[in-house]
């Protein structure tokens, strides 16, 4: 799922791109920079962020679902990763695990 946005955040339209079990943050679509659904949905129209919102729970139910198909592969490892990023996701909702709290690849 991706959305053009334009705000103060992003004075330039930028296409960004929801999470996924296989990228499981807020990415720009061009070069791949991550970024926190707060710094997101800063300065956006209430009709925007409203839109992103629903983005971001979809992205969660989807990352909850794969850990439940990934126990039942019994795939643990993949599934206790993709239910801590979904747990992650949620979190940033109040404003946790802003990006100076993600260490470097």
């Amino acid at each position: 799922m991706t959305i053009n946005i334009r705000s103060s955040t992003f004075p330039m339209w930028t296409q960004m791109e929801a999470p996924t079990p296989d990228r499981p943050y807020w990415h720009e679509t061009e070069d791949g920079a991550r970024h926190h659904l707060v710094d997101v949905l800063a300065g956006l129209h209430p009709d925007v962020a409203t839109q992103i919102r629903s983005m971001h729970t979809q992205a969660i139910a989807q990352m909850v679902e794969a850990s439940m198909a990934a126990t039942d592969a019994r795939d643990f490892k993949r599934a206790r990763a993709l239910a801590h990023s979904a747990a992650r996701l949620c979190e940033e909702t109040i404003g946790l695990w802003p990006p100076s709290a993600v260490a470097p690849r």
